[in-house]
């Protein structure tokens, strides 16, 4: 039975709240979910939200004793969970295969313990030695895929990032993973950086040399009309420029979920982060999609 491990995030956050709900969503599973947790934590939280965790095919394993009191916002006690459960899960996954699953996060508090992190994506990429260029984070929405050539880097350096070979090894990788996924040759739309396609700016022309475009590959697309007139749903993966003319759209138009690719193990998250001051009333889809995600690609 496939193991999937969860790290569910800062303890602190809606983390726990939307594992808990999604996890009392799941009826009859076909693979096994173990959480990195402080269990006692858990149960109480569990008891708080009225949720009955009967099913024998969820596990809680105790690796971090949470010491401090619960509190709404970011913390060095969260950050110290945090860090240690998703350290927890990358050595499970080394050690045998799965899917890990890694609940939201502050980065701000992190970075007061291990000041040189970006991002769990970064992370997962040092600790098991890949280059960052290889790991591709995604989402995933309504069946499709969007993936990200820049990821956590300020806007205004997006354009000091863009060369054909960066460009096109990033893409071959987006491309590569997606066929793994629904078993076919991906159709892919490309949006563009500049406003109106290519109207304003040369990197989608100086690019558009090197790549070759046909009924898979099509672009560039202006992304207020791709999604706004729903473009979108002509193609399987959506490639976009930067961060945000990514997560908006897959936000806007989810429940979406993001997926890393790239890496030597399956990862998925939930599409926000820790949201302290939603705890009690969270929006736990995105994490039921991943749940349902696994079910429909990682299921045979």
């Amino acid at each position: 039975m496939l193991k999937v491990y969860v790290s569910p995030g800062d303890p602190f956050g809606v983390g726990p709240e939307i594992l808990l709900k999604a996890l009392s969503k799941l009826k009859k599973l076909k693979f096994s979910i173990i959480v990195g947790s402080d269990s006692y934590f858990f149960k109480k939280k569990a008891k708080e939200f009225g949720i009955n965790l009967s099913n024998k095919s969820i596990f809680f394993e105790d690796i971090y004793r949470i010491r401090k009191k619960e509190k709404n916002c970011a913390s060095i006690e969260g950050a110290k969970f945090s860090i240690e459960s998703l350290n927890w899960v990358i050595e499970k996954v080394k050690k045998q295969k799965g899917v890990i699953i890694t609940g939201p996060v502050s980065k701000e508090a992190i970075r007061k313990i291990v000041p040189t992190f970006v991002g769990q994506t970064e992370y997962l990429c040092e600790k098991i030695g890949i280059e960052r260029k290889k790991a591709l984070m995604s989402f995933y929405f309504r069946g499709k895929f969007i993936g990200l050539f820049t990821q956590h880097i300020p806007l205004r350096e997006v354009f000091n990032y863009i060369n054909k070979d960066l460009y096109l090894e990033r893409l071959s990788i987006f491309k590569k993973e997606i066929k793994k996924l629904i078993k076919k040759n991906p159709k892919i739309a490309l949006l563009s950086i500049n406003p109106h396609g290519e109207e304003f700016g040369e990197e989608e022309r100086e690019l558009k040399k090197y790549l070759k475009f046909g009924k898979n590959l099509k672009g560039f697309f202006p992304s207020d009309s791709f999604f706004g007139y729903s473009v979108y749903k002509d193609f399987d993966g959506i490639f976009a420029f930067y961060h945000d003319q990514a997560t908006t759209a897959a936000k806007l138009l989810g429940p979406s979920i993001q997926i890393t690719l790239g890496l030597p193990f399956k990862r998925l998250s939930p599409d926000h982060g820790p949201a302290y001051s939603m705890k009690g009333k969270s929006n736990f889809s995105s994490m039921v999609e991943c749940f349902k995600f696994i079910e429909k690609y990682f299921i045979s």
